[in-house]
């Protein structure tokens, strides 16, 4: 685990992740998940690329936080923990049992439905907030079924 990801997940007050064994997971970003020694599953993605670049993938992500703590979800995401926009870190509850949006869509279970609550809810934040790319969204709102 690097140091900068130990060093925020202690600051947040949700314990270490220096003893706990951790999962990478698959994505554009350095994704890793783990338990801390609270017990506290968390899901932490780092931003890579160009920093102008990961400046603006970071604050779409944001963006969407903004929008759900006016209780705009209507449907169910992981629980933002906090974040360091210097490192481009963001921290989420972990889910179980949960398939992105993308995963969903690769399987062809990507509904009418789901689309539609996925575009009511993007624009819902059109001018209220940061515009929002909706891939962006959809994997971080970790939009799916259960698996």
């Amino acid at each position: 685990m690097d140091a900068s990801v130990e060093q925020l997940v202690v600051r947040l007050h949700l314990g270490s992740l220096d003893a706990s064994e951790d999962f990478s997971c698959p994505g554009r970003n350095d994704n890793r998940s783990g338990a801390t020694d609270t017990r506290k599953a968390v899901f932490v993605k780092r931003l890579n690329g160009n920093p102008k670049i990961s400046l603006k993938r970071y604050q779409r992500p944001m963006s969407c936080e903004q929008l759900m703590d006016r209780g705009q979800a209507p449907f169910p995401r992981r629980e933002f923990l906090g974040d360091d926009e210097e490192r481009r870190l963001l921290v989420f509850g972990m889910l179980d049992d949960i398939r992105s949006g993308c995963g969903v869509a690769a399987e062809e279970e990507f509904t009418e439905a789901t689309s539609e609550e996925a575009g009511r809810t993007v624009a819902a934040g059109i001018g209220r907030t940061a515009p929002v790319d909706p891939r962006s969204f959809v994997s971080t709102a970790g939009l799916g079924k259960a698996a």
